[in-house]
């Protein structure tokens, strides 16, 4: 006769943060508890609290995969081509020695585990080529949480990279079921991001830069009493420009080329004049207008290596425009700013850059901003590679842009969740538990659009991943 069921669930303490890197550890518990049915129902109520005794063993398995799948079709016939790459698969017991709970009593087991370090080569990973885009050896670094998809006109494609904790429990020698824990269920899934940088090593990362050289001749470089007037005087002006004095200058800056989740990003504009080409008899005014910047990112995803090649596919979009914010707005270029303008953005919650076997994503960031100067606006733009980094560790070692804070816009798992359960649920129940779905990635959805694919879409971090 069966002594019932325990109704078993893995519970993380922060199940919406983000672990970053192998220092970060992943904590939580597993809790049980004991489900008595038939007769031993029936002695928890006429009699004493039925209670559950024996041995007990609890194991984790924690691992991580990235998959792809792409999908061709050309209107006559299609194919579908996948990338399979195990990245690590630990399998750690937590307890193991006798257990005594009563009928509805919440047991709890914690437990502490680390991700690892690099990737770890395991079987059924799929034959990659080499590629300099992707990494086709295990002991490459981790890639950070991600999921990704694209819809066009003859080729589509899904991608994630994910994490999951499962449990198994044994209770050898006793009749008994264990629900919500079973060998099938794919686990909850554990938010991981790249390790964080120390704050000492920011510096070393560089920016490019970069010069911009405009030339100024109109009629507003000369002295308002010498400038042009009525229809005629105007014409004449208009058919020789060289009867108008000249103001040239550079303005300099630099793009950083690294970049740090959350971390406030400080770009600097310096205007030097050209005094050697300069016939203005008075420099004019030069106004910083306006500056916008924005990431663009660029996805690749391949599938195993075929009978003659590997199947790819790719997509790119802009994320969300970074709000940039001059100092000290409408004051020009002046003396008493040394000729200089500094402009403070941030950089948006986006998975940090990676390469694994079967998906690369990179990053360019465009800066545009806009001059004004003697009545004429100028503007300008520049685009760089940039590397997006993990937060940044403070000097204490506590992350500045932390990437374990829930993600704005959830609302939190109960911390308590056994006692957010209805003591008197039924056992065979299919909603015992609620289920833990998977977050988006970071903080936002982002809608793509394929360039040279009107009609094609993308969508990255929509949820829950599904089986390629």
């Amino acid at each position: 006769m069966s002594a019932g069921s325990v109704l078993g669930r893995i519970v993380l303490d922060n199940p919406t943060g983000y672990h970053c890197g192998p220092n970060d550890p992943v904590t939580g518990h597993v809790s049980l508890t004991y489900r008595p049915t038939g007769a031993y129902a029936s002695q928890s109520t006429n009699g004493p609290t039925q209670e559950l005794f024996g041995p007990l063993k609890i194991f984790l398995t924690f691992g991580g995969r990235a998959k792809t799948k792409i999908h061709k079709s050309n209107g006559q016939s299609s194919s579908t081509h996948r990338g399979r790459a195990p990245l690590f698969s630990q399998h750690v017991k937590i307890y193991d020695g006798p257990h005594s709970s009563k009928a509805g009593e919440w047991v709890r087991f914690p437990f502490s585990l680390n991700f690892p370090a690099a990737t770890q080569h395991l079987p059924g990973q799929g034959d990659f080529r080499q590629d300099i885009r992707f990494q086709e050896e295990a002991g490459h670094p981790l890639p950070p949480t991600f999921n990704a998809s694209n819809t066009g006109f003859s080729k589509s494609f899904k991608s994630f990279v994910e994490y999951r904790l499962n449990a198994e429990i044994r209770m050898p020698g006793i009749d008994i079921s264990v629900l919500g824990l079973n060998q099938g269920d794919e686990g909850i899934p554990v938010l991981y991001e790249q390790p964080r940088i120390p704050a000492s090593e920011v510096a070393r990362f560089r920016s490019h830069p970069f010069a911009d050289s405009i030339m100024l001749q109109n009629e507003h470089l000369l002295p308002e009493e010498e400038r042009p007037t009525g229809f005629r005087q105007k014409a004449k002006f208009a058919l020789s420009s060289e009867k108008y004095p000249t103001y040239q200058f550079t303005i300099r800056g630099s793009i950083p080329t690294e970049v740090f989740i959350g971390q406030p990003l400080t770009l600097e504009l310096t205007l030097l004049p050209d005094q050697n080409r300069c016939t203005a008899p008075v420099p004019p005014e030069v106004q910083l207008r306006w500056v916008r910047a924005e990431v663009r990112q660029y996805i690749n995803v391949r599938a195993e290596h075929g009978f003659f090649s590997s199947e790819e596919s790719s997509t790119n979009s802009h994320l969300p425009p970074i709000p940039c914010r001059i100092m000290e707005p409408g004051v020009p270029f002046c003396k008493a700013n040394d000729h200089t303008k500094f402009i403070n953005a941030s950089v948006p919650n986006t998975p940090s850059s990676f390469s694994t076997y079967n998906i690369c994503q990179r990053y360019t960031l465009e800066i545009r901003y806009g001059i004004l100067a003697a009545g004429k606006e100028k503007n300008l733009k520049h685009t760089m590679p940039i590397t997006v980094h993990p937060p940044v560790d403070d000097a204490n070692g506590h992350a500045e842009a932390s990437s374990s804070a829930a993600i704005p816009g959830l609302d939190s798992l109960p911390q308590d969740l056994e006692a957010a359960l209805p003591s008197s649920a039924p056992v065979d129940s299919a909603m015992e538990l609620p289920e833990y779905e998977r977050p988006p990635d970071y903080d936002r959805v982002l809608d793509m659009t394929t360039e040279n694919d009107a009609a094609g879409s993308s969508r990255v971090g929509l949820g829950k991943a599904v089986a390629l």
